[in-house]
């Protein structure tokens, strides 16, 4: 059930965003007579209270930052595509608007500035809502959430996250934000920015799976990806590295998400044990579903906890995690995963 707005602003002020409430009138404009000292000076639960309950029927928006940073595409169309990706789904926050426009919240590690995002033939596509702004949210009426992902998607730039990822759908943004030609520490030119380090898996990955969906095939995807590799990842990854990830995604039907089909036979008794056995018997090395040598996250046949305090991404960490046992990516924070032989139940 959906919340409440004044129990959803509540729900903003305590994950660190500010709110704000608007006019129910449509205008988008704020329904209280100050609030640009909120960017410095979040309010208080008493005083969000208060504006509710003097103007029951306003929306709700919430304050941008330099850091937190909401994409604000205006174009249905594309709307449409980046809603169909289902790496961003599982990724970002997403929220529809009144208009058919799409919403997506990044948190940013370098500061990030207001500004239109128009393509290189000078149509306007959409904002980037940063520094000194405000957005509109759900559950103001006419704005909906798409997905669960309550955690913005953790990049490291935003400006150049949106350069990149409407690439990847054919659309190509000139980047106000950045000089033409801007060169990467390797010294690699490209104006959309480079691909770095850290991010070269889930990037390649959710490239295929937006060229998986539109039928191209294993090998055009394949020859894509090494192009995207050369140019733009910053070191480049092996390129037996980059086939396997053509391979991963490339090898189910299009329009189908990349998950495996075939299950484990229960007649299948390869895999029993004696009672000594399994109690005393230790493998030389640990078997890892996510790590290295003696760097194990996840050990295979255990579960995994990931704990941590409200805010810090674990959400994030977990769907990312999901992702790559998918075979969306190969690795995760610098470690390999390994891609699950079965189907990956995910349950939200």
């Amino acid at each position: 059930m959906d919340l409440e707005i004044d129990d959803a602003a509540l729900e903003k002020l305590r994950a660190g965003r500010t709110p704000l409430p608007v006019a129910a009138d449509g205008s988008k404009r704020p329904a209280i007579p100050a609030w640009k000292h909120l960017q410095g000076t979040p309010p208080t639960e008493a005083v969000v209270r208060a504006w509710y309950a003097e103007t029951p029927d306003a929306g709700l928006a919430k304050l941008t930052t330099a850091y937190e940073v909401t994409v604000d595409i205006d174009d249905p169309a594309l709307a449409d595509e980046l809603v169909a990706d289902i790496a961003l789904q599982a990724e970002a926050p997403l929220e529809r608007t009144p208009r058919g426009g799409l919403h997506i919240d990044l948190a940013s590690s370098v500061p990030t500035s207001s500004g239109p995002l128009v393509t290189g033939d000078g149509v306007h596509v959409g904002d980037l809502k940063a520094a000194g702004g405000y957005i509109i949210t759900a559950p103001t009426p006419g704005y909906s959430r798409i997905n669960a992902v309550g955690t913005s998607l953790p990049v490291r730039d935003a400006r150049a996250w949106v350069v990149e990822t409407l690439a990847a759908f054919g659309v190509s943004i000139r980047d106000a934000g950045r000089r033409d030609g801007a060169e990467s520490a390797s010294g690699r030119s490209d104006g959309r920015g480079a691909i770095a380090e850290g991010t070269r898996n889930t990037r390649l990955a959710s490239y295929a799976g937006t060229m998986q969906q539109r039928a191209m095939s294993p090998a055009a995807i394949e020859a894509a990806l090494l192009a995207e590799n050369a140019q733009r990842c910053d070191p480049p990854l092996p390129v037996h590295a980059v086939r396997a990830i053509a391979a991963s995604i490339g090898r189910y039907p299009p329009g189908e998400p990349p998950v495996e089909a075939e299950a484990s036979s229960p007649s299948d008794r390869s895999r029993a044990k004696t009672g000594g056995a399994f109690i005393l018997d230790a493998p030389a090395s640990v078997p890892a579903l996510w790590g290295d040598g003696d760097d194990v996250l996840h050990a295979a046949g255990e579960a995994l906890l990931i704990v941590g305090p409200d805010g810090v991404g674990k959400t994030t960490l977990a769907q990312r995690y999901v992702l790559a046992r998918c075979g969306f990516a190969s690795e995760l924070l610098g470690y390999r995963v390994e891609a699950a032989r079965d189907r990956v139940l995910y349950l939200a």
